[in-house]
């Protein structure tokens, strides 16, 4: 019998382009309003199942 286990590099579903630019704009509008401040450049990109997020400080 076979055991169920968590295996990050076994695939999953990819992220759909709806739903990335949905996800996207979402943390944007939300970065936006509460730290515009604070950065000066906002990086998102989706990679597979995940998705990640950069930014420059705007005193570097």
């Amino acid at each position: 019998m076979n055991a169920w286990g968590f295996d990050q590099r076994s695939g999953g579903v990819k992220i759909a382009a709806t739903v990335k630019q949905r996800t996207e704009q979402r943390i944007r509008s939300y970065a936006v309003a509460k730290y515009a401040e604070n950065f000066s450049c906002l990086g998102i990109s989706f990679h597979g199942v995940y998705y990640y997020h950069f930014r420059q400080d705007r005193f570097s």
